[in-house]
């Protein structure tokens, strides 16, 4: 059975490591990215990613661009 992935991106690790606990014990697969740079790269690598909970304000590139 394939896991739902999920890629949380957010600038505070903090939050991402809340998030990826409370995901993963639900049973969904998490991937994290700090900026929007790097969850572009995530996307684009070729496992499909069901879901992207996203920041809008961080360094970089944030959640609008």
């Amino acid at each position: 059975m394939d896991l739902n992935k999920i890629l949380v991106v957010d600038d505070d690790p903090n939050i991402r490591e809340v998030l990826s606990v409370l995901l993963s014990s639900e049973g969904y697969e998490v991937e994290e990215a700090e900026n929007g740079k790097i969850a572009i790269e995530k996307v684009y690598s070729g496992d499909p990613i069901d879901l992207v909970v996203l920041d809008i304000m961080m360094p970089e590139m944030d959640g609008v661009e």
